[in-house]
C-alpha cells in the first residue's frame, strides 16, 4: 500500500509539472505583448528591440543580450530590465548627456559628464551649439564613440565638466568657450570678459561660487568686461580693460 500511494505522489508530481511547463511554454499566456521604456530615447533601434523582445517567451527572454544592445547607444549609461508578469517588459534607462564640446580638427567631440564620447561632429564654428561648453586647446591621446576619451589629463576633463555643470545650472551669462593658454584654464566669457582659474590641475570647484559672486556684482555695476584673476583661491581679483 506504501509504494502505491508513493506512486501515485510521483504521478501526480509528474503531471503537475507537465501541466506548468505546458502553460508556461505551449500556450500564449507569457509571449511579450509590450515593452515600455523610460524614459524613450529617440536614437534607440525601436525595430532591433522589438525582435529581440516582442514575441519572446518572458521566462526564456535573454535579459543581459537585451540590455548590453541598448548600452551599446552611447546615450544609454545604464538599463534595468524588469519583468511583469505575465507579458510585459519594463526597461527603465539612465541616460548619459552631452555636456561639452571639445575642439578637434574641423569639427568637435561632443563628451558626457562621465567623459564618455558621445558623438563627434563636423561643423563650422559658427554652427556649434551653445547648449554645451566649447572647449580649446584639450589634448588627449585618442577618441572612440562610447567610450571614455583617453587622456593624460583627467584631472582637468573633470575640472572642465565640472565647471560646464556650473555654468548651465548657475549663470546666466553667455558662455563663449574655455581655453587652455600657458598651462592655465581659462573661461571666456562673452567677448571681453576673461576668467583665469589657475593651473590646470587645481581644483576650482571652491572657485565657482566666488566666480558667481563676483560676476553679479560686477553685472550690478554694469561692467561686462576684463579679467577676473582666480589663481589665488582665497584672493580672486578683478582687472579691468579699458
Amino acid at each position: 500500500m506504501k509504494r502505491k500511494n508513493t506512486f501515485k505522489i510521483a504521478i501526480a508530481i509528474v503531471v503537475f509539472i507537465a501541466a506548468i511547463y505546458s502553460m508556461i511554454f505551449m500556450t500564449n499566456i507569457f509571449i511579450v505583448e509590450n515593452c515600455t521604456i523610460i524614459p524613450q530615447i529617440a536614437t534607440i533601434d525601436d525595430d532591433a528591440l522589438s525582435e529581440s523582445i516582442l514575441g519572446q517567451n518572458i521566462f526564456i527572454l535573454n535579459a543581459a543580450e537585451v540590455m548590453a544592445m541598448l548600452e551599446e547607444n552611447p546615450e544609454v549609461k545604464s538599463v534595468t530590465l524588469r519583468r511583469n508578469f505575465p507579458d510585459s517588459i519594463e526597461i527603465d534607462v539612465i541616460v548619459r548627456e552631452k555636456i561639452i564640446q571639445v575642439e578637434y580638427m574641423n569639427g568637435t567631440i561632443g563628451v558626457a559628464s562621465d567623459g564618455y564620447v558621445m558623438d563627434y561632429e563636423t561643423l563650422p564654428v559658427e554652427g556649434l551649439s551653445g547648449d554645451y561648453l566649447r572647449v580649446k586647446g584639450f589634448e588627449f591621446e585618442r577618441f572612440e564613440r562610447n567610450s571614455v576619451i583617453v587622456t593624460d589629463e583627467y584631472k582637468l576633463l573633470e575640472n572642465i565638466i565640472m565647471l560646464a555643470k556650473f555654468l548651465k545650472n548657475d549663470i546666466e551669462e553667455k558662455v563663449d568657450f574655455v581655453f587652455i593658454e600657458d598651462n592655465h584654464l581659462i573661461l571666456q566669457i562673452q567677448k571681453d570678459f576673461l576668467v583665469d582659474f589657475g593651473l590646470l590641475d587645481d581644483p576650482i570647484e571652491n572657485k565657482l561660487e566666488k566666480m558667481k559672486l563676483i560676476l553679479q556684482d560686477l553685472s550690478s555695476k554694469n561692467i561686462n568686461r576684463g579679467i577676473i584673476n582666480m589663481r589665488y583661491e582665497k584672493n580672486p581679483v578683478y582687472y579691468p580693460i579699458h
